[in-house]
């Protein structure tokens, strides 16, 4: 069962946490031993600050040419057979570049695919559009 209680319990307050604690139980169970210590089996801190929203998650690249971003290629599987498809490092790449699929683009926590026919495009806040 939790208590709440401010961040800044000292030493006197403790007595009343108790007691707090025992009313609490008899409210929410029927009973409650108020000649027993409670036992703290555990705490829990919540704490809520404000900080100031970034421009952007991470820091966009420089390459407006996709074609100085590539890594390499690697066969993918596209529904129907696998095909040869360019990789590129989307951690250098530029708002405003277009990338043309198929293709995989490799960030550090994930890969966006772009499909044979699609389009892909990098907007000024770092978020990715793909074309259908």
């Amino acid at each position: 069962m939790s208590v709440p209680t401010s961040a800044d319990v000292a030493e006197d307050d403790l007595i009343g946490l108790a007691e707090r604690f025992h009313t609490q139980h008899e409210r929410e169970r029927g009973f409650c031993f108020r000649n027993q210590p409670p036992l703290i089996r555990g705490v829990r801190l919540v704490a809520r600050v404000s900080t100031p929203k970034p421009d952007r998650f991470a820091a966009l690249g420089t390459v407006t040419d996709a074609a100085q971003a590539r890594t390499g290629s690697r066969s993918a599987y596209f529904g129907a057979d696998y095909v040869d498809t360019p990789v590129y490092d989307g951690t250098r790449l530029a708002p405003g570049i277009e990338i043309q699929g198929p293709a995989l683009v490799q960030e550090p926590f994930t890969v966006v695919v772009v499909p044979p026919g699609a389009r892909l495009t990098l907007d000024p806040t770092g978020n990715y559009e793909l074309h259908l």
